[in-house]
């Protein structure tokens, strides 16, 4: 139980479950005069108190421990909602109306007054009975009765707040009789006068003063004041627009505001790199740094001064750097017509084209290479035309003879252990292809294309094959219309749905939207939802699902028709809801066509990586590879394509640290993007 008395927090070992606040008037409470106590009852923990009666009781008689001989004159108080009864005796029971017993922080005022005081110096006891229904307690709160005409003013600081290793002055006027001590920290004045003015010597901090005075029989009384000693305080202090990783090199704008200060100073990593500076900072202008030139968690520590310069405060802001280049040397020789990567968890890279290339990214060399049995002219592969079995140990490539009119697929089958494959033709002509799960075992997801003359034609069935029977049809489902041009392929982490993103139109310059359906394997269903805004590519796999957000990623292009213009965009939907949530936009360099050819996602799902490609009025095309934050949706760092290549498909290497992109023709390379990330860092120091 915690008990306030004159504003002065007493400690009890009193089993009250409420906090009690008494105050008495006069104050303090003087024998042989009319006064009145006043009880504020609170409970500042949650959950509030139902409260179902409190009982307040005092002693009758004429003795120093009691506190009237007349009870009969007292009046009692209740609050609102609340009534009270007295049995005559002292006893005041206080009880709630129906449903109104509530105590918390607010608390409730109870009041005792016309008490006829005794003539009788000394303490007596206010005693408490709370009834909750948690059960019942009961306490005690000593009351003082001083002397007739014994008072003690308020305590008083002049000033009450001053600046660090300021002065101040404490005065107070009482009754002589009394000893008169004060005290503060680990310091105490006693046998002060009764009437006086303490100098209080400069001050580091904030500090509680307390004026304690006894008198005869044990009788005592406190007052309290504090004085504010107002230090610097940073109240804010960040980089503009709210990023926290950033380009090596780049230039962001710092912003702070604080209280009490007059000046900051700045500091990077420990060394000073400004000096008196404004003791705000506005973020529409904001203050300009240039962050380290390598990957790091890089410290900025603000620091506010006051007058006199000795008492900074500070507040550290701490911002990832990262390293986002491209690697002098590619891997040449890559598989003819590349257009397809995936990357096993322990850093192996399957490329595959009119072959499939194993690359190790720990040497980042070419350690094993295939070439497609049965194959006629060359072949083809879709935007999603390789999955890995979720074990890892196989390979499903979707591969098409390229020599039209063409009527099916083959479906080559690595084995990762020995690189054995197994061709196994299938008699549909097949687009896009998922790893998903049917009846608790790994199966394949596929589409097919309906026109054989058009790789990036619209589809017409799905089909789920088992992996484990020669690709045999488990079940098929044919699609409503023959209009859905199936772009990509993504499985849910769970395997069960497979989510097919497509152009809902004839052809991209439409500009009704994209549909994303949902296939549902084991009810073999498909739902869907439009939206408006976005035309997916047609020309790469813009299509990505986070497990770590829940949200898909489509990129494109936002259209403007009139303007003849494609800017490029990302939209983000909730999975959940299958609702956009927002879309990444980029900023606009005025081409004639601009969108997003493909997007791949970090191995933390924190950042996703996007291939914007460029075509200008002279038809003349580029390639940009830009870095952005799933966090904040902004983008944070771009590379430009080297020599204007085009990517087919991108990877990123389990740890981060490298983004691989394959640029697919007759002599096809693989390009390397290193990524030193602060961001590892960064989580550490947080952590810590």
């Amino acid at each position: 139980m915690t008990i306030q008395l004159n504003d002065i927090t007493i400690q009890s070992t009193d089993n009250l479950a409420l906090t009690y606040g008494v105050m008495t008037n006069p104050n303090p409470l003087q024998i042989d005069t009319t006064g009145s106590i006043s009880i504020v009852v609170s409970k500042s923990a949650r959950p509030a108190a139902q409260c179902t009666s409190l009982t307040f009781s005092i002693n009758i008689g004429t003795a120093a421990t009691d506190l009237t001989a007349t009870p009969s004159t007292i009046s009692a108080s209740p609050p609102p909602n609340w009534g009270v009864s007295s049995d005559g005796n002292g006893n005041f029971t206080f009880t709630p109306n129906p449903g109104q017993g509530e105590i918390g922080p607010t608390g409730l005022s109870f009041v005792l007054s016309n008490i006829d005081v005794n003539k009788q110096v000394g303490t007596t006891e206010l005693y408490i009975t709370e009834t909750l229904q948690s059960g019942t307690s009961s306490g005690s709160i000593p009351i003082p009765k001083f002397p007739q005409g014994f008072t003690v003013s308020d305590l008083i600081a002049t000033p009450a707040s001053v600046a660090p290793g300021g002065t101040a002055t404490l005065s107070w006027s009482g009754t002589a009789g009394g000893v008169y001590t004060l005290s503060y920290g680990s310091l105490s004045y006693p046998n002060l006068p009764n009437v006086y003015t303490f100098p209080v010597p400069p001050l580091q901090q904030t500090t509680n003063f307390t004026l304690t005075v006894t008198a005869d029989g044990g009788l005592m009384l406190q007052r309290q004041c504090t004085v504010t000693v107002n230090q610097p305080i940073i109240q804010e202090f960040g980089v503009a627009g709210n990023q926290s990783e950033f380009l090596v090199g780049s230039e962001i704008q710092l912003y702070w505001t604080t209280e009490n200060a007059v000046s900051c100073s700045l500091k990077l990593n420990g060394i000073t790199i400004a000096q008196n500076l404004s003791a705000n900072m506005d973020a529409s202008q904001g203050y300009p740094v240039t962050v380290p030139l390598v990957a790091e968690a890089a410290q900025y520590m603000l620091y506010a001064y006051d007058s006199t310069g000795k008492y900074p405060t500070s507040l550290p802001l701490t911002i990832s750097v990262f390293q986002f280049k491209l690697l002098p040397n590619p891997i040449g020789n890559i598989t003819y017509l590349a257009g397809q990567m995936v990357m096993r968890t322990d850093g192996t890279l399957y490329i595959a084209g009119s072959g499939l290339d194993v690359v190790s990214t720990a040497s980042n060399t070419i350690i094993h290479s295939i070439q497609w049995p049965n194959l006629e002219g060359g072949m083809e592969l879709s935007s999603n035309s390789m999955v890995m079995s979720p074990d890892e140990s196989q390979l499903y490539v979707l591969t098409t003879n390229n020599v039209y009119p063409n009527s099916s697929s083959v479906i080559q089958v690595v084995n990762l252990s020995n690189y054995q494959v197994r061709s196994i033709p299938v008699p549909w002509l097949l687009g896009e292809i998922a790893m998903g799960t049917h009846n608790g075992r790994s199966c394949l997801v596929a589409t097919d294309l309906v026109k054989s003359d058009d790789p990036l034609g619209p589809s017409s069935c799905i089909y789920v094959l088992d992996p484990s029977n020669n690709c045999g049809l488990i079940q098929k489902l044919a699609l409503p219309n023959l209009s859905m041009d199936i772009l990509a392929a993504v499985a849910s982490p769970q395997g069960d749905r497979i989510f097919l993103c497509s152009i809902d139109g004839s052809d991209q310059t439409d500009s009704k939207g994209t549909t994303l359906y949902t296939y549902t394997i084991a009810s073999n269903t498909l739902s869907q939802v439009q939206f408006s805004g976005i035309q997916p590519s047609a020309l790469g796999n813009a299509f990505a699902f986070s497990a770590v957000s829940n949200r898909y990623y489509i990129g494109g292009a936002q259209v403007d028709l009139a303007k003849k213009q494609f800017l490029p965009a990302i939209a983000v939907i909730d999975a959940n809801t299958n609702q956009v949530v927002d879309t990444i936009l980029f900023p606009d360099p005025n081409p004639f066509f601009d969108f997003v050819r493909s997007l791949v996602l970090s191995p933390d799902g924190l950042h996703l990586y996007a291939q914007v490609e460029t075509t200008d009025m002279d038809g003349s095309g580029s390639d940009t590879i830009v870095r952005i934050n799933l966090n904040t949706f902004q983008v944070v760092g771009t590379v430009a394509s080297p020599n204007d290549a085009q990517f087919q498909s991108w990877a990123v290497k389990p740890d981060g640290t490298c983004l691989y992109g394959v640029v697919g023709n007759t002599v096809s390379t693989l390009y390397l993007f290193e990524i030193s990330d602060g961001l590892n860092a960064l989580r550490a120091s947080t952590a810590s």
